[in-house]
């Protein structure tokens, strides 16, 4: 689910009175997800991309 979707859905919740609580606990949770998943890819993309920059860097000094 994107970011927005998560938003839009936040401020839906919030102008809802009843059950509130219930709701507003499982979005925050799922927005917690969402941010850990994001900074994990993030890493992953980092890593991949210093791997591939350091074989190229690599493959032109040793040919």
């Amino acid at each position: 689910m994107s970011k927005t979707w998560l938003e839009i859905a936040g401020a839906v919740l919030d102008s809802v009175d009843s059950d509130r609580d219930i709701f507003s606990g499982g979005l925050n949770a799922a927005k917690s997800d969402y941010e850990e998943k994001k900074r994990i890819l993030h890493r992953i993309t980092l890593i991949l991309f210093i791997i591939c920059a350091a074989s190229i860097v690599a493959k032109c000094f040793l040919l």
